[in-house]
């Protein structure tokens, strides 16, 4: 997979592209690692912290060209797609951070990256609550305005999410082209399939409430998405048998005004239909 990321880049055949690969933390195959640091057309990193949000500053701080992009290992560029995007806005300097679109290739077919690419368009920050927009692969950088700092996470699940969110805070400028540029494939080692991936969105979405940027209505839309959150993650332990940690996270749910909302699901946790 990593080797077809790789290939992908080089296709690019209008922008001269130097892939730099993060290798993060101890687990990782030493044949591939020294493959790597043999090949003259990839510039390699090593840091030993096993995190996703590291690897993206350390990332950063390795780039010295006027563009830069994220691409996960298990991801490709569509043959021609960045070329044509940076050829018509490479140009432009009323952008920071430019957002396409990308394919997510799985079992089921292929569909959308991004479905609702016109809301964003017209309202970025409310649409971060239903759908994420910043992702490798569909998202590309301006070096000047975008620096490693405002790349920095202290986390390593939804951090491009949380980077969305803080871009906008800094009032960064965001462009959005509705092209396909990527191409997602849904593997079973994703990130988002781990048991820590739902309680991490969870603690996301309280960094946020705290921030005080947040209008009233990005507050009450985020706290809608929450309390729901909460709920849903209550049902899940509750049908995997986990009694108390259901409990845990519905008695989160219920506080006021959402108490009326989710109180009818009382009644499951005690067995009463």
């Amino acid at each position: 997979m990593l080797n077809r990321a790789i290939e992908s880049i080089q296709r690019l055949r209008k922008v001269v592209a130097t892939p730099i690969i993060v290798v993060n933390g101890k687990s990782f195959d030493a044949d591939v690692l020294d493959s790597l640091y043999a090949r003259d057309d990839v510039r390699v990193i090593y840091i030993e912290t096993a995190s996703a949000g590291a690897a993206i500053t350390y990332g950063r701080r390795a780039v010295e060209d006027e563009f830069f992009m994220y691409l996960d290992d298990d991801d490709e560029l569509v043959s021609g797609g960045i070329d044509s995007l940076l050829t018509d806005y490479a140009g432009q300097a009323n952008w920071d951070v430019l957002i396409a679109n990308g394919n997510r290739h799985s079992a089921a077919g292929i569909c959308p990256w991004i479905e609702h690419m016109e809301r964003h368009a017209s309202d970025p920050l409310a649409g971060l609550v239903t759908e994420n927009w910043l992702s490798p692969g569909n998202s590309v950088f301006r070096t000047e305005t975008i620096n490693s700092e405002s790349l920095r996470v202290d986390r390593d699940h939804h951090e491009w999410t949380y980077i969305a969110y803080h871009l906008l805070f800094e009032q960064r400028r965001i462009e959005f082209v509705d092209r396909i540029v990527a191409i997602y494939n849904d593997t079973s080692e994703s990130m988002s399939k781990r048991t820590l991936h739902e309680p991490e969105e969870l603690r996301l979405l309280e960094d946020l409430l705290e921030d005080e940027r947040l209008s009233p209505d990005m507050r009450r839309a985020i706290e809608d998405k929450y309390r729901n959150l909460l709920h849903i993650t209550a049902e899940r332990y509750r049908l995997a048998g986990h009694t108390m940690s259901a409990w845990h996270y519905h008695l989160r749910s219920l506080r006021p005004p959402y108490t009326l909302r989710y109180i009818a699901f009382t009644r499951r946790l005690l067995g009463v239909r």
